[in-house]
């Protein structure tokens, strides 16, 4: 009889145990989704928000790192293809000293993993950076169009579905390199967050 009852005991404990970790595992393991859709919405809605690793920091550039355009590459299960880049028109009533022009850059976007991709947000995912006296200055779009519009990435963005976009951006007249940056922040390796970035030189 009590080694009955030590058998049931055991059983007994042994699915509290079970129980309890499941329960735990499951809780857990759904904070860092809730918190990635939370973020999606927000970044699909509000221009304003920003977070590290969205244009909100210069990004070094090395010569090991620089695409051209018309090149693609992937960074965190996106695929980013500079299709084309242009002069458009100089910018008027600037500073004479320092003229300014308007340039676009062409692109898009494709999930290429299998699962869906949360957090996007292009206009605060890129930026433009040049040197300025040995210092980077980084720029960010003054006109952007994007095709579906970005509002539809308040759900993340579905596997193999993409979206284009024409961003325009007002930089200095003179000759100097012009880099068009794509980040994404996401879990790397190590289970932690990671800031990775394309970088592709427009002139």
């Amino acid at each position: 009889m009590r080694k009955n009852k030590l058998h049931l005991w055991l059983f007994i404990s042994t699915t509290l145990l079970i129980l309890t970790y499941l329960f735990f595992n499951l809780v857990f393991s759904s904070i860092p989704n809730n918190a990635n859709q939370t973020w999606a919405t927000l970044y699909a809605t509000d221009d304003t928000i920003a977070e590290l690793g969205d244009a909100s920091h210069i990004v070094e550039i090395t010569p090991d790192t620089i695409l051209q355009i018309g090149e693609t590459d992937t960074v965190f299960g996106l695929k980013v293809t500079l299709s084309n880049v242009g002069f458009i028109s100089q910018e008027e009533n600037t500073d004479p000293n320092h003229p300014r022009e308007y340039w676009f850059v062409d692109f898009s976007v494709e999930n290429i993993s299998s699962g869906i991709l949360y957090g996007i947000h292009p206009v605060v995912n890129t930026q433009l950076q040049y040197i300025i006296d040995g210092t980077y200055i980084w720029e960010m779009p003054d006109e952007y169009q994007c095709t579906p519009e970005i509002e539809f990435l308040s759900n993340g963005l579905q596997p193999n579905t993409s979206f284009q976009c024409r961003f325009i951006y007002s930089v200095p007249l003179d000759e100097r390199s012009l880099f068009w940056v794509y980040t994404r922040t996401d879990i790397g390796a190590d289970d932690s967050y990671e800031e990775r970035y394309l970088v592709f030189r427009i002139r």
